[in-house]
């Protein structure tokens, strides 16, 4: 799938750089005709039309930047504002195989929530904390106060999968050597997942 995902991007820049003079061509008459408001548009069509999100960073990570596209592209198919910024991280692909799941249960819960609001969005970081440490935080939006029971939050899913994602988090974060952290700002009505381990 990484390697598909990398054929993709290059046929696409491919194509685009085929294009360009035709594209420039066609802003060059607009900028002529003063018609700021369209070139505007016209330059916001090219970036939609290739994939070119300039809110999304990939880290370099494989197994990371898969999860990330397929979460951009359904963000941006259900009208959610997706922002990443993944280029701190110097994360081993030994730990991809925990990371994978981790990473996908924590954007898969956002979308859950951050569909559901009137102004969606997630947003999807990590960072180093000094030179030993990763942080892996998502925030997004949520439309109600969600109940904790211990200090983890209860899904409102019903089903013999039940939970099942919120151990699923728990266990790969233990894996990794690490800890998650869940919380409710009220103010911004937003959630926060947050997993922290050690840099291998």
């Amino acid at each position: 799938e990484y390697y598909e995902l990398l054929l993709a991007k290059q046929e696409n820049y491919s194509v685009l750089v085929h294009d360009i003079k035709r594209h420039l061509g066609a802003i060059s008459g607009l900028a002529v005709q003063h018609e700021a408001e369209e070139i505007v548009e016209y330059i916001k069509n090219i970036g939609e039309d290739f994939g070119i999100d300039g809110s999304v960073h990939y880290s370099g990570n494989r197994f990371i930047d898969v999860v990330i596209k397929r979460y951009s592209d359904l963000c941006r198919e259900k009208g959610i504002s997706f922002t990443a910024d993944a280029v701190l991280t110097t994360t081993s692909e030994n730990n991809g195989y925990y990371i994978t799941p981790l990473i996908d249960n924590m954007l898969e819960n956002a979308v859950d929530s951050a569909v559901l609001c009137k102004s969606p969005y997630i947003v999807f970081t990590i960072t180093k904390e000094n030179e030993n440490y990763i942080s892996i935080s998502v925030k997004n939006s949520c439309n109600h106060e969600p109940v904790f029971k211990g200090n983890i939050p209860q899904t409102s899913k019903k089903g013999r999968n039940h939970g099942t994602g919120t151990k699923g988090m728990k266990r790969s974060a233990s894996k990794l050597g690490g800890s998650i952290t869940w919380r409710f700002d009220k103010e911004k009505m937003e959630f926060i997942t947050e997993v922290i381990f050690f840099n291998k």
